[in-house]
């Protein structure tokens, strides 16, 4: 079963190697184990029954670990403990050097946890019958209500609208203004000129042609592939600075000076913010340092459109 990850483990290796930064924080073990009860047991919304329902799964969970029904295999028990714990405790030992959890990455563990906390839910069944449909009843109503509230809120960063409201802001043909023959009218719009007071219309032989790629900044490096999904058209890509190294303001400002050398005009694109600038120094620097021209805000991501005045001078 492992031969499928053989090769990402040929990607995955120099990164490792390496110990670069990727934009994930670290979390402690304990922190880990509280992330992932939480998620598989009241999804990744919070509210007020999170805590309860983690409380009830987790005794459910540990109660088919310890004190499971008869007749139940120890075998069976402890290959699903190991498919539970191991893989995070490699994923926090990896962390140590390179900090790569994510909830996410782990659902595939996610049947285990379930599959314990099932045989919790018989061994109260077969002990107290009333009790055991209480807690079933009570289950099936937190988790329905908690699939409801993940159907109706959006929960997902919307690249799709982000990277379109760019596109179509960058092709939006420009007014064409021209000057004309006809006295007092230079400057004036073809359309204008083209009304019905004129007797002959105008013509120009225009070509079409597209505009020119934007520059894009993307706040997180490794979302350019979201962003690269939903956008078509080429543009030329910056990575955002990252900050949370505790590098000093100067050093950032050396390297945002640095990327944005010749660039006059550029989109932003920030999603999951803190976890690549923290302290927001990006953002400071461009309200320093840039004009903002443009910006639209969509769930889980943002793109500010910006004009390099130091740029725009020379």
């Amino acid at each position: 079963m492992t031969l499928p990850y053989l090769p990402l483990l040929l990607w995955q290796a120099p990164l490792l190697m390496a110990g670069n930064h990727t934009g994930h924080p670290f979390y402690p073990l304990p922190e880990q184990t509280r992330l992932l009860a939480h998620f598989y047991s009241a999804g990744i919304l919070n509210s007020q029954y999170s805590l309860y329902l983690m409380t009830g799964f987790t005794f459910l969970l540990l109660l088919g670990l310890f004190l499971p029904p008869p007749n139940t295999s120890t075998r069976s028990r402890l290959q699903l403990a190991i498919w539970l714990f191991f893989p995070p405790m490699i994923v926090y030992l990896i962390s140590l050097r390179v900090r790569v959890f994510e909830d996410r990455y782990l659902i595939y563990i996610a049947p285990a946890f379930y599959l314990l906390a099932a045989l919790g839910a018989a061994v109260i069944f077969t002990r107290w019958r009333a009790a055991g449909y209480a807690v079933l009843s009570l289950l099936m109503v937190f988790n329905l209500w908690s699939i409801y509230q993940q159907a109706t809120n959006p929960i997902k960063a919307d690249f799709r609208a982000a990277a379109t409201y760019i596109l179509t802001t960058n092709l939006q043909p420009p007014t064409i203004s021209f000057q004309s023959p006809i006295p007092g009218k230079a400057g004036q719009t073809l359309s204008n000129l083209q009304s019905s007071s004129y007797p002959h219309r105008i013509y120009l032989p225009f070509i079409a042609r597209s505009p020119a790629p934007p520059t894009v900044m993307i706040q997180m490096p490794y979302l350019q592939y979201t962003f690269d999904y939903y956008y078509p058209q080429p543009y030329h890509l910056l990575e955002g600075v990252w900050s949370n190294d505790n590098r000093p303001e100067v050093e950032v400002d050396w390297e945002m000076t640095s990327k944005l050398s010749g660039v006059s005009q550029f989109w932003l694109v920030v999603s999951e913010e803190d976890y690549w600038d923290s302290r927001h120094l990006t953002r400071n620097w461009l309200n320093e340092n840039a004009i903002l021209q443009d910006e639209a805000h969509f769930v889980g991501v943002d793109v500010y459109n910006y004009q390099l005045s130091m740029n725009s001078e020379q």
